[in-house]
């Protein structure tokens, strides 16, 4: 595992909820609408519980810069509800010193 740090770009706006659910005539109920990443599958529509589809909406991919390699390593993270001054350790999994391969 390698430790890295990063900055988060400013936020974007943050998805306005009215209500987690609404009636519909008829008397099913639905979601409000709610703004998801675009990089997320369409199937994260699907989701029930409100907490998670809050969540779903913060999810944001960022750019992590390496030493050992010229280009950037992409990784994805939940942005806090509250940012702050510090900058977060980002922990990529699936890196150790067996497949670092450094040219």
């Amino acid at each position: 595992m390698v430790a890295l740090t990063a900055s988060f770009a400013p936020a974007p706006a943050p998805a306005t909820i009215i209500m987690p659910m609404k009636k519909r005539s008829g008397g099913t109920v639905c979601f409000a609408e709610l703004s998801f990443p675009s990089f997320l599958p369409k199937q994260v529509e699907n989701i029930k519980d409100t907490f998670a589809r809050k969540l779903a909406t913060r999810i944001d991919r960022l750019r992590v810069p390496v030493s050992f390699l010229d280009n950037s390593i992409m990784s994805s993270c939940v942005r806090p509800l509250i940012q702050s001054k510090t900058s977060p350790v980002v922990l990529l999994h699936g890196f150790d010193r067996m497949e670092v391969h450094v040219s």
